[in-house]
């Protein structure tokens, strides 16, 4: 049960990790880049930590969402960036990124769980 549990949470950071680089591969390719202020505000929190580092205020004067935290043994993808949702229901990045992971078939989730549970 130790090695499933271990497995499982393996699984999830694998899986935060791909959406988050998804994301930001998918605002680059959307064109949503202006300042980088949102690109560089899509982070990850899981049980093994966090890729949060947006300053509270951009050099432009955007500011940026504090950090979120998951739930017990959760993890998430978010954007602290105050204007992403609008920018995410005009073109899709993180729920797309989302799909991408999900469709995947496993690939470097599946990989993480199997280094675990040889």
């Amino acid at each position: 049960m130790l090695r499933i549990k271990e497995a499982t949470a393996e699984m999830l950071v694998a899986a935060a990790f791909a959406v988050e680089g998804n994301a930001k591969v998918n605002i680059v390719n959307n064109g949503q880049i202006d300042t980088g202020f949102m690109l560089n505000s899509v982070y990850a929190v899981t049980p093994k930590g966090s890729t949060y580092n947006t300053p509270g205020v951009s050099s432009t004067g955007r500011v940026a969402a504090p950090q979120r935290s998951p739930k017990q043994d959760g993890a998430l993808v978010a954007v602290a960036a105050e204007y992403a949702l609008y920018q995410e229901m005009r073109n899709s990045f993180l729920y797309r990124a989302l799909e991408q992971v999900a469709g995947s078939q496993g690939g470097e989730i599946v990989a993480a769980g199997k280094a675990v549970m040889p």
